[in-house]
């Protein structure tokens, strides 16, 4: 197994979960939570014009599918099971994730398990799951909502993080795990930052003027999502650090290459950065209510919180005490990946009990994310 793929197994508890249940405050606030509830659906991912929705989850026979709905409508059409023949691995068999949107709604965009590699030989399905999860074996794809139609974006070296798309959906960033990581200095493996067009012909959608825009002395990079204004991205990394358990969350502006760090924290793992509607405020996941804990921010013993920033990095506030005993959404998983309901009220998180994902409502007291 080559060094980098033992590193993002690592990573992969990086997408670890925790667990939410019914915690109502006093409420002062937009930004008070007022509850935190253990959802038993799937969150719905809603189309730009709010017509449909897309739902991914794992299939009877263990692999992630993408299921698209319709506004009134309680059925699911699975999207994903048909595409020409794979000679190593039928397609219905690929697990599709990182599922979202192209601005434009004509499109899905995700990630697909490449149809053969090493270590599907040998490797067991949950850790195998795990890693695919992270990004790893991993090629970006897009396909049209019947799912009559896929294309190939990107064929990556080892794996994908993103692509996050810029909301005139004209351009994507996207991180790719490169060879040569060396598990006892590049913990999650060695990446690199892509910038892409996102280019139509005829229809049919590709990456087209792909560039590195990778900041200077990073390893391991991964894109949130962009803000309102179309440039300035939401980026966790391990920029000037020694170990990247301890990655911050920075804002990168694509245009100038300005990067800005927000939490400037050594120790403590802050990831998954997601912009609020009005881009006014971030969500992300964090150790720091932990930090007392010098291994809460690693791997194996990783603790984390959602916890939410205004866009200087300033007016932290922790929204879930998943670790904390006494806690109604007290559990022994992590927080995990988030993202704000249109309105701004509400913040749709999932936790993962490795490698499985539980769903979670925080309804705040108002339009915290659309002010």
């Amino acid at each position: 197994m080559r060094p980098n793929f033992i590193l993002a197994y690592l990573f992969l508890l990086v997408f670890i979960s925790c667990k939410k249940s019914d915690s109502p405050t006093s409420a002062s606030s937009p930004c008070d939570v007022v509850s935190i509830t253990r959802d038993a659906n799937f969150p719905r991912l809603w189309s730009p014009d709010g017509t449909k929705f897309l739902v991914n989850k794992l299939d009877a026979n263990g692999v992630y599918q993408i299921y698209l709905g319709h506004a009134m409508d309680t059925s699911l059409t699975c999207i994903s099971l048909n595409y020409p023949f794979s000679f190593l691995r039928a397609w219905k068999d690929r697990q599709k994730m990182q599922v979202q949107w192209h601005p434009s709604g004509k499109f899905i965009i995700c990630a697909v398990e490449k149809e053969f590699y090493p270590e599907l030989l040998y490797t067991p399905y949950e850790l195998r799951l795990g890693w695919l999860q992270s990004g790893i074996w991993m090629d970006v794809w897009a396909a049209t909502p019947d799912g009559n139609n896929w294309y190939q974006l990107a064929t990556t070296e080892h794996g994908v993080t993103g692509p996050a798309f810029t909301p005139d959906g004209n351009k994507a960033v996207w991180a790719e795990a490169t060879n040569g990581g060396n598990i006892f200095v590049d913990v999650f493996g060695v990446w690199k930052l892509r910038l892409s067009n996102f280019s139509l012909s005829n229809n049919t959608p590709s990456f087209a003027g792909t560039t590195d825009i990778s900041p200077q002395g990073s390893r391991w990079l991964e894109p949130g999502t962009f803000a309102p204004d179309g440039r300035s991205l939401l980026l966790n990394s391990d920029i000037g650090l020694t170990n990247a358990e301890g990655q911050d969350q920075y804002i990168l502006d694509i245009v100038t290459g300005q990067i800005t760090n927000l939490t400037n924290s050594p120790k403590v793992w802050d990831e998954h950065g997601v912009w609020s509607p009005d881009g006014k405020k971030i969500l992300f996941m964090s150790s720091y209510p932990y930090r007392a804990d010098t291994n809460s921010y690693h791997t194996l013993s990783i603790k984390t919180e959602f916890m939410l920033m205004n866009r200087d990095g300033s007016g932290l506030q922790q929204l879930t005490h998943f670790r904390e005993p006494g806690y109604p959404e007290y559990h022994n998983g992590i927080a995990a990946i988030g993202f704000f309901s249109a309105d701004g009220k509400t913040i749709y998180g999932q936790s993962l009990n490795f490698p499985y994902m539980e769903n979670w409502m925080i309804k705040f007291n108002g339009a915290c994310g659309k002010q």
